[in-house]
């Protein structure tokens, strides 16, 4: 008898809306709701859709609101605002995934990198 693969569902166990834990499960598909596909192109089926799945209680709210984010920062990782020309088709939870990273850990401004080159040398 031929077992079929099944999907195995782990859900990462977070009470309250984390960009981490969204950073994490959207790497990770084995944490995925069993019947989630992801479509970068239908609200339902990309970051924001994933996050009503794991955080139910926040069904009615923005990613603004729940994440506690700048509009822009918001705009440019969830809907890809700036982008021209775009298949969303494309996007896959890896990007979305990538843009989280990046926001969560932005690169050293300029000045912070001319003090740690000043404090070197003193």
């Amino acid at each position: 008898m031929r077992m079929e693969s099944v999907k195995s569902f782990q859900p990462v166990v977070s009470s309250s809306p984390s960009l981490p834990v969204l950073h994490y499960t959207l790497l990770h598909s084995e944490t995925w709701p069993p019947d989630f596909v992801w479509d970068y192109r239908d609200g339902r089926h990309c970051a924001m859709g994933l996050t009503r799945r794991i955080w139910p209680e926040n069904q009615y709210r923005s990613m603004k609101e729940i994440f506690h984010m700048p509009k822009l920062d918001v705009e440019r990782i969830f809907f890809k605002a700036g982008y021209r020309d775009i298949d969303f088709g494309l996007v896959t939870a890896e990007m979305v995934a990538y843009d989280i990273e990046a926001y969560l850990n932005p690169p050293p401004s300029l000045a912070q990198t001319f003090l740690s080159m000043v404090g070197s040398w003193l």
